[in-house]
């Protein structure tokens, strides 16, 4: 559908288009909707208010089940402000470096959690963010809270369960506190529910299922390739066309392939 096309500008290689999709259509909203980041302005055209765009929906537009993230689950008020922290963790992953970048240009200070043997060369360049290392969880713990002075509401997991749990005893986790902290899972969060800390779903259904959101994210990316507001992802391309796939899908099993993409070429 017209709506979830982006059309690359003349500067982004098709190889490097390929590797956008869905990570950045899951950072997007888990910015712009689960934690109501408006998505910062760029190439003069007007930030994209995606938080308040859904509320202006009809009811029945929103599928059913995402309508409690969409609606329900972040107030005006504990929504983020320039010079707040936000914490990501799984910082290599291709989710968690849009994720970066939008929070980035939208005024947020922003600690990315990995592996500094497998990633902190490449991550050390990346301009704007402070990395931690995750090899030792309980120190990343101590070292984020001590950064954000035990302040930090909003934080991003890409990798799991167990590290989204983690970011939960780094959250300022105060049930008196007016402003509740925020964790957005992309592939999970803890059962156990805090006090205080309201955990969240990406609601990926958005971008296929209410067209005015999904031509929002890919007008905005579009002028955010064109201007080259924001990294893309490192690339490596995979031979073998289509008979490849397998072969590259068990690189990436076997852990051969991290914080980049692989692309084939059919």
């Amino acid at each position: 559908t017209q709506h979830n096309v982006a059309k690359l500008p003349q500067n982004v290689p098709t190889t490097h288009g390929a590797s956008i999709g869905v990570a950045y259509v899951a950072a997007a909203l888990a910015l712009g909707v689960s934690l109501g980041l408006n998505l910062p302005k760029v190439s003069g055209q007007d930030d994209a208010a995606l938080w308040e765009a859904v509320r202006k929906l009809p009811q029945d537009a929103i599928p059913i089940d995402v309508a409690a993230e969409c609606l329900s689950s972040i107030e005006n008020s504990e929504r983020p402000q320039q010079g707040d922290w936000i914490a990501i963790y799984g910082g290599s992953s291709t989710s968690a470096l849009f994720i970066s970048e939008i929070a980035r240009l939208a005024g947020l200070k922003v600690i990315l959690l990995a592996d500094f043997a497998k990633h902190g060369e490449r991550l050390g360049e990346r301009e704007g963010s402070i990395l931690v290392d995750s090899h030792d969880p309980i120190r990343a713990i101590n070292v984020v809270r001590a950064i954000t002075k035990g302040k930090l509401r909003f934080a991003v997991d890409t990798v799991g369960k167990e590290t989204a749990g983690h970011l939960v005893q780094m959250l300022q986790a105060d049930a008196q506190e007016e402003r509740r902290a925020h964790l957005v899972g992309l592939t999970g969060v803890p059962k156990e529910k805090v006090d205080g800390i309201v955990f969240h779903s990406v609601p990926i259904k958005l971008f296929h299922e209410v067209p005015s959101i999904g031509l929002t994210l890919m007008t905005w990316l579009e002028k955010a390739l064109e201007t080259q507001a924001i990294a893309l992802p490192e690339v490596e391309h995979a031979g073998g066309g289509l008979e490849g796939i397998n072969a590259a899908l068990d690189r990436m099993r076997n852990g051969e392939v991290s914080g980049r993409r692989l692309v084939i070429s059919v």
